[in-house]
C-alpha cells in the first residue's frame, strides 16, 4: 500500500545517530580510556561518560523500538532491518564500553 513508509522516519534515524556521538565524547571525555586521564577533572572523566553510555544505551532502545513498529508488513524492509541491527550493535557496544568504565575507573 501507498500509505506505509518505505524508509524509517527522522526521529528514528535522530535516535540512531545520537548514541554515536554521546559514545564519541566518552572516548573524548575519558582519554581514550586511559589510567590516568588528565584532561578534564574527575566527574567528567569518570561519571558523565556513564550517563552518556547510559543515555546512549536507553536512545538506542528506543529508535530499535520506533523502526520496529514503522516497519511494514509487505513491501521493503531492509532500511527498517538496518537501522534495528545498527541499534542493537550500539546497544551491545555501550553495555561494553560501561563495563569497561566501571573496571578502570571505579573498581
Amino acid at each position: 500500500m501507498s500509505w506505509e513508509r518505505r524508509f524509517p522516519g527522522v526521529l528514528t534515524l535522530a535516535l540512531m545517530f545520537i548514541p554515536i556521538a554521546m559514545i564519541a565524547a566518552t572516548f573524548i571525555l575519558t582519554d581514550y580510556f586511559s589510567v590516568n586521564p588528565t584532561t578534564y577533572p574527575p566527574p567528567f572523566n569518570s561519571i558523565v561518560p556513564l550517563v552518556l553510555l547510559i543515555m546512549a544505551i536507553i536512545s538506542a532502545a528506543v529508535s530499535y523500538i520506533t523502526a520496529k513498529d514503522e516497519e511494514p508488513e509487505w513491501g521493503p524492509q531492509l532500511p527498517f532491518k538496518i537501522v534495528e541491527a545498527i541499534d542493537v550493535a550500539i546497544i551491545v557496544l555501550s553495555i561494553m564500553l560501561v563495563v569497561l568504565l566501571i573496571t578502570f575507573y571505579f573498581i
